[in-house]
């Protein structure tokens, strides 16, 4: 805070620097503690219970949990609500103090701006309320010469200041002026001044303090002689004045002006914009449950939510809570951190991949009955858009698996043939193979055989090929049989199971024919 001095009338006041101080708040009720219970939606009695052996600072940090629970997030109305009652009759702490010759406990503060958030920097949508406060006390000065009225001798001494034999202050009028600036141009004069948003905002607020004195000049006029010195002489006596009578009698009327300048300043930037979008909810009609995919920018973005007809799905990037600065008058800020968190309703999340290009996409698991009606709603800071989402439907995607062999060793190799079709086009992706401890991508050309090491206890292979823009999502899958077994024994066992099989089967025949004939 920078402050300026000047004074008309002839001369200037120099502000020094031991008149700068911190004022002492003294009795001071702090807004967020009990001593203020009254005049908060809280229960007295929890409060004072609950902050007996609490610190001062304890204290108002639960006080300010209450009143969150109290409001509704992102709590920018009642913040407004809070900081517009404020009193502030003396000078919050650690706020510089100006003093002037008739000026007293001079201060200004551009406190806040509303609604806004703090988020490394302080971010306002496109129109707010900056509110600025402030502070002073306006004198008389003291009377010169009050009892001079009339003197004899020589002319009496006068003030130095004005020359006059008594100066009388009569009243004051107080002649301040507030201006507030942003990006140089002035917007207002008031406390609560309105704005409309640039992509920076640098306020600045000017207190021109002026204390317009009414004053009453005084002269010595020279009267007549009051006393004299006499001789004799032939023709009697001669006399000479050696002092004149002087009136201190009313000259004119006249005004002082005593001014103190007061700045500080306040810097704010625009939200910034988010990517604008149209939704489209992408359906992989191959794959069973059905599965939706949609991508949703999300840079400068402080939450999304997609929205079907039975299923919410919500995630947040910031999280809200209420802050004070200024106290003891506490004026209250919305702070955001960055917190990721998910809220889901009747929905299954599959996966969330991001991309380069600031967007995120979400697959989850839906039904015919619930995309008929989507829509997703956007958040930022200050603004909400919601859009119905376009339904695309992506063509079947036929992906199979064979192996060689249902019976392998452990010595042996596993070769899995991958078909990859489409309803309406040849495909080309990557398939993902699940088997075991392996887990491999592959890209897959309409046909490929992939080689997999066997492992005991390690009986289905998996394939799976993610949804495109084109084609849906599928998935696939093949048991074997692993064993510790070479594989000529384990060919012998199955040769064996085989003939027991061929001789029950045949027996069972024969059984059910001779039961039949007779």
């Amino acid at each position: 805070m920078v402050y300026q001095l000047n004074k008309r009338v002839g001369r200037i006041l120099f502000l020094l620097p031991a008149l700068l101080l911190v004022l002492p708040i003294g009795m001071a009720i702090d807004t967020l503690t009990a001593e203020n219970c009254r005049n908060l939606p809280i229960s007295c009695s929890y409060l004072e219970k609950q902050t007996k052996n609490m610190s001062r600072e304890d204290e108002k940090q639960l006080v300010l949990q209450l009143l969150e629970y109290k409001a509704s997030s992102p709590y920018y109305e009642f913040v407004e609500s809070w900081n517009r009652k404020l009193n502030f009759d003396s000078a919050p702490e650690n706020v510089l103090i100006g003093e002037a010759e008739t000026i007293e406990g001079a201060w200004l503060k551009i406190a806040t701006a509303f609604p806004s958030v703090a988020k490394s920097g302080i971010f306002v949508p496109g129109k707010g309320t900056i509110m600025t406060v402030y502070g002073y006390k306006l004198n008389l000065p003291q009377n010169y010469g009050e009892n001079n009225n009339a003197a004899c001798g020589d002319e009496p001494s006068n003030d130095e200041k004005y020359g006059d034999c008594k100066t009388i202050y009569a009243n004051i009028k107080d002649a301040t002026n507030l201006q507030i600036s942003k990006n140089g141009q002035m917007i207002g004069s008031q406390k609560f001044t309105d704005f409309n948003s640039s992509k920076t905002n640098e306020f600045e607020a000017v207190l021109s303090i002026t204390n317009e004195i009414s004053m009453k000049h005084y002269k010595w006029q020279k009267g007549k002689c009051c006393k004299e010195r006499c001789r004799a002489t032939q023709g009697g006596s001669s006399c000479e004045c050696i002092a004149y009578e002087y009136k201190c009698a009313f000259d004119k009327d006249d005004k002082r002006y005593d001014t103190l300048e007061l700045r500080d300043s306040y810097s704010s930037q625009m939200e910034y914009p988010f990517q604008d979008f149209e939704p489209k909810l992408i359906l992989s009609t191959s794959a069973n449950p059905l599965t939706a995919m949609i991508k949703i920018p999300i840079r400068n973005v402080n939450s999304y939510t997609i929205k079907t007809k039975y299923q919410t799905l919500k995630k947040d990037f910031s999280v809200y809570s209420i802050n004070y600065t200024l106290p003891p008058q506490n004026v209250l800020f919305v702070q955001a951190k960055d917190k990721k968190g998910w809220f889901t309703e009747n929905a299954k999340i599959i996966s969330v991949r991001d991309y380069e290009d600031g967007t995120e996409a979400v697959t989850f698991v839906t039904s015919e009955e619930n995309v008929k009606d989507c829509d997703v709603t956007i958040q930022t800071f200050f603004n909400t858009t919601n859009k119905k989402c376009e339904i695309e439907r992506l063509a079947k995607t036929d992906l199979k698996i064979e192996t060689d062999k249902w019976f392998y060793g452990l010595n042996g190799t596993i070769q899995a043939k991958i078909t990859l079709s489409s309803e309406k086009e040849r495909l080309v992706n990557y398939v993902n193979m699940e088997y075991g401890s392996q887990n491999k991508k592959y890209m897959i050309e309409g046909e490929k055989i992939i080689s997999l090491k066997p492992e005991l206890g390690a009986s289905i292979i998996i394939a799976s090929v993610d949804s495109t823009d084109t084609a849906s999502s599928s998935s696939a899958s093949a048991v074997i049989n692993v064993s510790e077994k070479r594989e000529l024994a384990i060919a012998f066992d199955v040769f064996v199971l085989m003939l027991i099989l061929y001789f029950g089967v045949t027996a069972l025949v024969k059984f059910y024919k001779k039961v039949f004939s007779t």
